[in-house]
Order: C-alpha cells, then structure tokens, then sequence
C-alpha cells in the first residue's frame, strides 16, 4: 500500500479510516507500517492541532456511522471510558471537554450523543450512571448490580467523590449500606484511604449508619469501627455526636 511507504510524518484522520477500514476487510497486519498516526503526533505536542484532528476523523466516523474501531484500535490520548455524557450524574472532570462539546452541539445533536455512545462514551444507560442513580434512588438491589457490571475503577473512585456533592440536598444521607461496598471495592484494588475522601460517622443506630466525606487530614488521627468495640462503640458515638454539636 502506498500510504506505508510515502513520506509523511504521520497519517492523516482520513488516511487512518481509510486503513483501519482495510484492515476489516482483508485482516492484514501492520496496515499502518512504520508509521504513527495523527493522534500519537499531536498528543503532548500540539494540543490544538490533536483536538481538531480528533474533531475531524470523529465527523468522518459519524458520517459514515462507523463506530466499531473501538474494538480493535485506540487512539492516543483519546478515552471516551472515562468520561459521562449525563451532566446530573457526573463530576466537572468527568464531563466532555468544550471542543468535543462544540462540536456534538453544533447539529445532529441526538445522533451525536448516541455516535459518542456508541464509542464508548457513558450515556444514560451506562452502567455508571445506573449506579449513581440507584445512589440516589437508594436501590440497594440496583446499586449491587452495577457496581458489580462497573469494570472502570477510576469511575468508582469518582462516584464516591460524586457522592460527595450530593450534600447540597439536604435530606441526602450518605448510608453505610451503599459506601461500605464501594470502598470495599476499591480497597480490593489496592487503592489507597489517603487518595480518598474518609467516611466519618455522623449518625449511628441499631437500624442505620450515617456518613459525612471529609478530605484526608494527616494531623487528625482516624479509628476504624468494628465489632470488637462492643458497647464500647456507642459510648465513642455518643461522646463523638456531643463533640461534634459543640
């Protein structure tokens, strides 16, 4: 193919369509040769070139309702896993950046969204936002299934940063039932407390737990619950709730 032995330093939004579209019809390998594509060019180097670029191979995609690279190749510096189409159950971080954002808005929009689904960015029936929404909901049934489907950890560390804001509403409570399995979930991946918010009882019963999130503090020091406390565990809690309404 002549593409693998031109002379430019990299190929093109077209040029890479062009080949990976090859590549499912014939199936042979190494259709781009010694050369690297125009995301891995302009990733780290030239961050307005990469955005337009992405823009441009994205609408070629879009018009030819092509989405299924996305089981075979990657681009550079181009993640859609991490980030959530649903403003009401995302973080700032989380949500699309403007330039991709121009360009959903600027026509077509409804099948833009449903393009960018389909190329794995979350939409509203992705397992994220199923599970922040039974957050919400208080679905414990729910909540259990998608957390369990919820393969991003990243995402899951979000959701408790994401949990955190709810405390806008008032009458949201932050029950042990739901915090307790999502940082049993990140603690099974090795993710550490001190890159977490900390969970700090604010309301205890025989029937409930209730937790604030506050940020690591390194000058306070923190003791883990646990039934070995015995009765021991409602003196602290009583003594705790009379320092606390101070």
């Amino acid at each position: 193919m002549k593409l693998n032995v031109s002379t430019i330093d990299y190929f093109k939004p077209a040029q890479v369509l062009f080949l990976w579209l090859f590549f499912e019809e014939t199936n042979q390998p190494n259709v781009c040769g010694n050369k690297i594509d125009f995301a891995k060019y302009f990733w780290g180097k030239d961050q307005s070139q990469f955005e337009k670029s992405i823009i441009e191979f994205l609408e070629l995609c879009f018009q030819k309702n092509y989405f299924f690279f996305v089981k075979t190749f990657t681009l550079t510096g181009f993640t859609p896993g991490i980030f959530i189409l649903d403003m009401e159950y995302s973080l700032l971080s989380e949500r699309i950046p403007l330039w991709l954002s121009n360009w959903v808005n600027a026509r077509e929009v409804e099948k833009k969204i449903n393009f960018l689904n389909n190329i794995g960015f979350n939409g509203q029936e992705s397992f994220v936002v199923k599970l922040r929404k039974s957050l919400i909901d208080k679905n414990k049934d729910e909540f259990t299934k998608y957390l369990s489907n919820l393969a991003n950890d990243l995402l899951v560390k979000n959701t408790v940063l994401w949990l955190n804001e709810q405390k806008v509403n008032p009458t949201y409570k932050i029950e042990s039932i739901f915090i307790k399995p999502l940082y049993e979930r990140l603690a099974s991946k090795s993710v550490m407390l001190k890159d977490l918010l900390v969970p700090i009882i604010t309301e205890y019963s025989d029937e409930q737990c209730i937790y604030s999130l506050k940020a690591l503090d390194p000058a306070v020091d923190y003791h883990f619950m646990h039934s070995g406390w015995g009765v021991l565990k409602m003196k602290f809690l009583n003594f705790y709730s009379i320092i606390q309404n101070r």
